[in-house]
């Protein structure tokens, strides 16, 4: 990124150093996972109702206290071959899982639509870090940038 003029130190002197815009880098990458990993998940439960109910019982089991997982821990019989609320929630997982069979749902790894919202986002939030105003072409450069230095791994597979 230059800012203009023949000599060397001429033109306007950056507002940000190299970790500054590294940061608002990993803030858009951060904020653009965060927007597929929702739409991977909206178009999943969208492919599949079977998904809402599992994931509520999930959640159900997340639920379950500490102090109640170890109590159900000290009986012998394995998770899921009781009468415990926890046994019930586990045993009614596993039969929803069995009973769906393993379904792979692909999901969308690209986000359509959202990028000038992220970038806003990531420009408001750089704003409100550093101080400074922070433009939307400003972080798109910063997020080209930080591509450049640190190429997706993922991708190469």
């Amino acid at each position: 990124m230059g800012h203009g003029g023949r000599r060397a130190g001429a033109g306007r002197k950056p507002n940000f150093d190299f970790y500054e815009r590294l940061w608002i880098g990993i803030e858009y990458e951060r904020h653009a996972a965060a927007a597929a990993k929702a739409h991977a998940d909206e178009h999943a439960r969208a492919t599949d109702p079977t998904l809402e109910y599992i994931n509520d019982l999930y959640e159900q089991i997340q639920d379950v206290s500490i102090e109640e997982r170890q109590k159900r821990l000290r009986k012998k019989r394995p998770i899921g071959e009781g009468d415990h609320n926890l046994d019930n929630l586990v045993g009614d997982l596993r039969a929803w899982l069995e009973k769906r069979g393993s379904r792979w749902i692909p999901a969308p790894r690209r986000i359509y639509g959202q990028r000038k919202a992220i970038l806003q986002a990531v420009a408001a939030a750089a704003s409100e870090q550093f101080g400074v105003p922070v433009s939307p072409r400003f972080v798109e450069a910063c997020h080209e940038e930080y591509r450049s230095n640190f190429p997706r791994r993922d991708l190469e597979t």
